[in-house]
């Protein structure tokens, strides 16, 4: 089994007070001069040590959030406010569309009114022109019948056809 030989170990590390790097290894390369063991069972230990020793020398600061989740909140308070709006905007709309079909319902009725009112008038008018047709076809026509009634009360015109009978008024 072929070994890897490792010359050194290192870890960089930090907090809101320190900034730390921890190097471990030898300056010479060579067979003699090796780590026998991984880099996360040497390194990160130390830097624990001195972290919690430097710690201890240090006042507390409260850790206060990134820049990063302040900005999001405001993104996400942003993005809320925009949906709401289009959400009133959708809802505007949706009455306008509502009103606007109300209109046109109203407008076609109203013509469908106006449509049947010019209709009746026209048939009033034809009406009127036939009555006005047919009492000029009679004014124009004077009919002269002389009647006579006879024995058993027929009235009869000059073509002896009966006309009408007695005791019906004319």
């Amino acid at each position: 089994m072929i070994e890897a030989v490792i010359s050194y170990h290192w870890f960089v590390g930090y907090t809101l007070d320190i900034v730390g790097a921890v190097w471990l290894g030898y300056d010479k390369t060579d067979a003699e001069h090796y780590l026998t063991s991984t880099s996360s069972f040497t390194v990160p230990p130390i830097f624990g040590q001195v972290l919690s020793r430097s710690i201890s020398e240090l006042p507390t600061k409260k850790f206060e959030l990134p820049l990063i989740a302040k900005k999001q909140k405001e993104l996400e308070e942003q993005k809320e406010k925009l949906k709401k709006e289009e959400q009133k905007k959708a809802e505007e709309k949706r009455k306008q569309e509502k009103n606007k079909e109300k209109e046109q319902k109203k407008r076609e009725k109203k013509d469908k009114k106006e449509r049947e009112k010019e209709r009746k008038k026209k048939e009033k008018e034809r009406e009127k022109r036939r009555r006005k047709k047919r009492k000029k076809r009679r004014n124009g026509k004077k009919i002269k019948i002389k009647i006579k009634i006879n024995r058993e009360g027929i009235i009869m015109d000059d073509s002896h056809r009966s006309v009408l009978q007695k005791g019906i008024s004319i």
